[in-house]
């Protein structure tokens, strides 16, 4: 990926030689009226604070404190679903 890339560049040449963090974090974009969406699952919504159904990612950031930059983000799977999907 060429964007993930020029981030990754931008990152390094802004943070060199800074203390910086790289963060992980999960979200849901819930659907709750979807149904036929590969890969809804149930997973908890911190924006509802409940159990919802949607799709969930996984997202890394890199930071100073001050300057962020998104670094990656993938879908995630439970198994449950997963095995749905690659058979």
């Amino acid at each position: 990926m060429v964007i993930k890339n020029e981030l990754l560049s931008l990152a390094q040449n802004e943070l060199a030689g800074k203390s910086s963090c790289l963060i992980f974090d999960d979200a849901q974009l819930s659907k709750p009226h979807a149904q036929d969406i590969e890969g809804l699952d149930i997973s908890f919504d911190g924006s509802t604070g409940r159990a919802e159904l949607g799709l969930q990612m996984i997202t890394a950031m890199i930071t100073d404190g001050d300057i962020r930059f998104p670094i990656d983000f993938v879908p995630y799977f439970s198994k449950q679903i997963a095995k749905h999907i690659w058979v």
